[in-house]
């Protein structure tokens, strides 16, 4: 079956807004039942970005066991571990012996570093990790983007019932909140259900619940594109029984064709 685009003006204009500074809001919490289309969207936020010449990192919550690690090695990772210098020094400083033994110059600071002092078996020594580690990476970040610079994070498939419980809690707290802090990043976090409403951050976010796709006129330069011998009558039809959800109707579309009864 044809990957199921269709356009979303309103929806990618009001990125190329927040991406360009036409809004107040930086976070973006992007909201929708399974099938509605939040990973395409995001791939087009992503080309956005990337055609605005902006730097971007991408994380999929689905992907393996994610954590609190995998969140900032991918920022580090993905703009450059070079930037990041206060970061590299905190994670230097956790894995320092008790007898202060620096460890510059012999250890390279990267992802398995980072993962070695965040997986420690005490939780309230993780949760201290993880804020010291946050404040520093942020840190670099405000030096980096300084007043005008920008930076995406995108994060898909943010769903509670799924992510990690620990990620989940410092995402919601530590990390928004400093999210909200640093003017030159915008964070977009899509999923079946976003984070709740936080007092700390939530006037610098938006939150956006993707809207069925029921207007047979959206489904027809899809209809074309796959080669689809279907009339809008027909297309119609489907929008109306599958009350406008995308992955039901192209899927019930494509079937249709296959038993050689499209008109």
């Amino acid at each position: 079956m044809r990957p199921i685009h269709i356009d979303r003006k309103a929806e990618l204009d009001l990125f190329r807004d927040i991406l360009e500074g036409r809004r107040d809001e930086r976070i973006l919490l992007v909201e929708a039942p399974p099938g509605r289309g939040k990973t395409l969207l995001l791939l087009e936020y992503q080309k956005i970005t990337a055609r605005a010449g902006v730097p971007c990192a991408a994380l999929d919550l689905r992907v393996g066991s994610v954590g609190v690690s995998d969140v900032l090695t991918s920022m580090a990772e993905a703009w450059g571990w070079e930037r990041f210098p206060a970061f590299r020094r905190a994670v230097e400083g956790m894995l320092r012996p008790t007898a202060e033994v620096s460890v510059s110059g012999i250890v390279q600071i990267g992802r398995p570093q980072v993962q070695v002092v965040l997986g420690q078996e005490d939780r309230e020594v993780r949760r201290y990790r993880q804020r010291l580690l946050t404040d520093a990476l942020f840190q670099d970040l405000r030096a980096w983007l300084g007043r005008t610079g920008r930076a995406v994070l995108f994060v898909d498939t943010y769903n509670p019932g799924t992510v990690d419980p620990e990620l989940r809690e410092w995402l919601e707290g530590v990390f928004l909140g400093q999210a909200r802090r640093c003017e030159g990043l915008i964070v977009v976090i899509a999923g079946q259900q976003t984070p709740p409403h936080n007092v700390i951050w939530e006037t610098c976010c938006h939150r956006l619940y993707l809207r069925p796709l029921d207007d047979p006129d959206d489904w027809i330069e899809w209809v074309r594109a796959a080669n689809l011998a279907i009339s809008r009558e027909v297309v119609a039809a489907f929008c109306h029984r599958y009350q406008g959800e995308p992955l039901d109707i192209a899927t019930s579309l494509s079937m249709l064709q296959d038993w050689g009864g499209a008109r």
